[in-house]
């Protein structure tokens, strides 16, 4: 058997990495998290009540729990959490325990807008990107597309259309505008792409999909596809990045020139993920077993084209009323 645990056990990644383990039986699953009604805690065969994150006893905690209950793999799921988990990683490897997390320094620069673009530009396709401090001297630059340059989702962004819009977001956002980007407008079609890769970095899967609806910046329709110059955008990202593990990243097509352009890089298990496994390629399953050495099988890595995921809401209930009556 073989015992994962799972961080931040309320977060739809952490539902999405139990739900993609749940289908191999001898996998025994340990949740955690800092409050008490979380899901996933819910959902877990073992549950914990933990410190945050950042507290100074977080990871006594934790490896005292991973003790406890003969831990193999920690599975980290928050997004905004992982690089505390990777700078972290040799707490857990020097316990013989594996976790599934990617080194700072490939965190860092992919999961930042800016800084992959200036890795990247010159060998994937991308849109032109650029600093508040670059727009001074572009021309013909408009609609622009404005985002923070570490977020994720649709957060705080927005189409600048012209001039005047850019500097009424930019008064907006304070000071703060040096953490955005500015990325040269794509208008065609969406994509985002789940990659498994093998600890040394080695592209095992790529499965692209159409996002056909998007709300707040999360896909809840979408279809699998195949698509090659998506999966040569995969290939080519992984010679200049050492990814351990699943990552996803987006891309989109521009009208214009009919390519598609990479945008974002997102390397952890991302929250629809699980759609992959249904498709076919179960990533976060396969990570474990590749933490543990196990052999992966061809079959494992084929996706079916035009699986359709349509994403819908699900409840949890829990009766506290004996607990209630005993206080």
């Amino acid at each position: 058997m073989t015992t994962v645990l799972i961080t931040e056990a309320g977060g739809t990644v952490a539902l999405n990495i139990i739900k993609c383990l749940r289908e191999d039986k001898s996998i025994k699953i340990v949740a955690v998290n800092a409050q008490e009604y979380a899901v996933g805690l819910y959902k877990a065969d073992k549950k914990y009540i933990v410190p945050r994150a950042t507290d100074a006893d977080y990871f006594d905690t934790l490896l005292n729990i991973c003790e406890i209950e003969d831990v193999d793999v920690v599975f980290p799921s928050f997004h905004r959490l992982i690089p505390i988990y990777a700078k972290n990683k040799d707490l857990f490897e020097e316990n013989s325990i594996k976790i599934i997390v990617n080194d700072i320094e490939t965190f860092e620069i992919a999961s930042d807008k800016f800084l992959m673009y200036k890795k990247l530009r010159g060998f994937v396709p991308m849109p032109k990107t650029y600093r508040y401090g670059d727009l001074k001297t572009q021309k013909n630059m408009y609609p622009l597309f404005m985002k923070p340059m570490r977020a994720s989702g649709s957060e705080n962004a927005q189409k600048i259309k012209s001039e005047e819009e850019l500097e009424h977001y930019v008064a907006l956002s304070k000071d703060s505008f040096e953490n955005f980007v500015f990325q040269e407008y794509l208008d065609g079609t969406e994509y985002t792409v789940d990659m498994l890769c093998d600890f040394k970095g080695n592209v095992l899967s790529i499965v692209p999909r159409v996002r056909l609806e998007i709300r707040a910046g999360v896909s809840y329709k979408g279809v699998t596809i195949r698509n090659r110059d998506i999966e040569r955008i995969g290939k080519a990202i992984a010679k200049h990045f050492s990814f351990n593990g699943p990552i996803c990243f987006q891309a989109r097509e521009s009208t214009s020139t009919n390519e598609i352009k990479l945008f974002e890089i997102n390397p952890r298990v991302c929250g629809t993920m699980v759609f992959t496994k249904e498709a076919g390629v179960n990533m976060p399953l396969l990570a474990v077993k590749l933490a543990m050495g196990e052999e992966i099988e061809e079959k494992e890595l084929e996706y079916k084209e035009g699986v359709v995921m349509l994403r819908y809401w699900e409840e949890m209930y829990l009766d506290t009323s004996l607990r209630n009556a005993l206080k």
